[in-house]
């Protein structure tokens, strides 16, 4: 039997596992075109996208990496924990 190819949100869901953490929705405001480049260089999983904003899922590092990157984070929801 074949095993399954990991996606980006597997990865992301393994590594919060081990961390610990859940992953977390949130909204991230887009002012440019530049910073949709910077949010995926971060390598979260964008679910929902518009020229204004994006909804992704991330942890707590990448969460920390946002800010860092002065992105601006309109909206974190709870940590969920991957089954």
């Amino acid at each position: 039997m074949l095993s399954p190819v990991p996606t980006p949100l597997t990865r992301i869901a393994a590594a919060a596992t081990e961390a610990g953490s859940g992953l977390y929705r949130t909204t991230v405001a887009l002012a440019n075109p530049t910073a949709r480049a910077r949010l995926d260089s971060l390598g979260v999983v964008v679910l929902t996208a518009t020229d204004a904003s994006a909804q992704v899922l991330a942890d707590a590092l990448q969460l920390k990496n946002l800010a860092r990157q002065r992105l601006s984070l309109i909206h974190i929801s709870e940590p969920t924990r991957p089954y």
